[in-house]
This record gives C-alpha cells, sequence and structure tokens, in this order.
C-alpha cells in the first residue's frame, strides 16, 4: 500500500511538472507568434520611412509628384494601423500594443499632415517654409521615440520577468535620417522644389552651344538670320 501511495504521489509531481511545462511552452508560442506578426508590421512602417525619405531627398521631384507620394505612404501606413490594432497580443503585452499603435497613428496623421503642409507652403509662400513643415516631421520623430521606449523597450522587460528569452521583440525607425525634422533642411528642400517648378534641374551635358539671336544696341533692334540687315550706325553701336 505504502509503495502505491508514493507512486501516486509520483505520478501526480509528474503530471503537475508536465502541465506547467506545457502552459510554458503555450505562453512562449503566444509571445513568439504575437512578436512575429509585429515584426511585418514594423518592417513594412520602417519601409515607409525610408520611402519618405528617398521622396524627400530624390533630386528632379516636383510638388505635384511629392503631394501625390505622400498621400500613397500615408495610406499605407493607416493599413498598418489597422493591422496592429487587430493583433491580440498576450495579456501582459496589452499596453505595450498600444504604444505600437499610438506609433503607427503618429506616423499616419504625421504624413497626412506634411502633406497638408507643402499644399499650404504652395499656396501661400511663406517667408520661412521650414517653419510650417517641421511640425508634423516632429511628429513622425516622436513615433520612433514612443516605438523604442514605450513599446520595445517595455515589451522586452516584461519577458524578462516572465523568463521567456530567444524571442526578438522588433524595432521600427521611421525617421533615420533626423535633419529632416529640421526647418533648416526642410527649407532647402522646398527651394529645391520650388527651382524644379520653376523648369528642373539641367540635363548633363554641354550646354550654351548655340547662338539664338543677336541685338543690335541701344537701338534693341534683333538681326534676322539669313538675310541682309540694316542697322542705323550711332556713335554708341
Amino acid at each position: 500500500l505504502a509503495g502505491l501511495i508514493g507512486f501516486a504521489i509520483v505520478l501526480v509531481v509528474l503530471l503537475v511538472l508536465w502541465v506547467d511545462s506545457c502552459r510554458d511552452q503555450g505562453t512562449r508560442d503566444a509571445y513568439r507568434s504575437y512578436m512575429g506578426a509585429m515584426q511585418t508590421i514594423a518592417t513594412d512602417s520602417a519601409g515607409v520611412g525610408q520611402e519618405l525619405n528617398n521622396a524627400l531627398t530624390t533630386p528632379g521631384i516636383s510638388v505635384a509628384d511629392l503631394q501625390e507620394t505622400l498621400a500613397g505612404l500615408a495610406q499605407q501606413q493607416e493599413q498598418d494601423v489597422v493591422r496592429a490594432t487587430q493583433l491580440d497580443p498576450p495579456g501582459r503585452l496589452r499596453d505595450q500594443n498600444q504604444e505600437a499603435v499610438e506609433a503607427l497613428e503618429l506616423r499616419a496623421s504625421g504624413l497626412r499632415q506634411l502633406q497638408d503642409a507643402f499644399r499650404q507652403v504652395a499656396s501661400s509662400t511663406p517667408g520661412d517654409p521650414g517653419k510650417v513643415l517641421a511640425p508634423p516631421m516632429r511628429r513622425l520623430l516622436a513615433s520612433d521615440v514612443i516605438w523604442a521606449d514605450q513599446f520595445a523597450a517595455s515589451a522586452k522587460a516584461v519577458m524578462e520577468t516572465r523568463d521567456i528569452r530567444g524571442i526578438e521583440v522588433p524595432g521600427s525607425t521611421f525617421l533615420a535620417n533626423t535633419d529632416l525634422a529640421t526647418e533648416r533642411l526642410l527649407t532647402q528642400i522646398w527651394q529645391r522644389l520650388v527651382g524644379v517648378q520653376g523648369g528642373g534641374e539641367p540635363a548633363p551635358g554641354l550646354h550654351g552651344t548655340q547662338l539664338v539671336s543677336v541685338k543690335a544696341l541701344p537701338s534693341g533692334q534683333r538681326l534676322q538670320p539669313g538675310q541682309d540687315n540694316f542697322v542705323v550706325a550711332t556713335p554708341n553701336l
């Protein structure tokens, strides 16, 4: 009888350990699945930021083309917001997931506001366009801080307290070039865009080898090619 009781105790202990092991594995799987889904969103959002950087720094883009690009990027970023909102995070990461959603919302709204800011600058031509363009760019910069501190760092801390290791928390940097949030650089970007609107940058190669016209001064008489031209001689000719 004593042997049976001892065997039963061992069996119960093993069963408890097995249940705990299954529970721990289920918890790790839930965290791994969540972080995998968030990685996809984080990568897409960072890609939107890179495309914004390219649009703002690519020579030859016009204001109209930039506006169209910003509209498309804002729409793509809004889709990331929806996807993050629909995730089902582990219970301990619900607050962190909400912070990630907030960071993505800042990016989406920042892009929309940047589109409006360029439209405002184009219609009013303020003395310092950088002052108009900088606020939405600062929203994009703030989104990186929220993602890094309130989502990534906080999520890592939660997993460490639960002894969940070996699962990567995704980073997502939207504005890698922080100078793009400065008024000085944004003013330069606008000046370049205005130059493009005025006729674009000159094509590479040799220029200025063709004679367009000849005038006789001070009268301003334009000489006609292919025929005799009569010009009244004066002391100032």
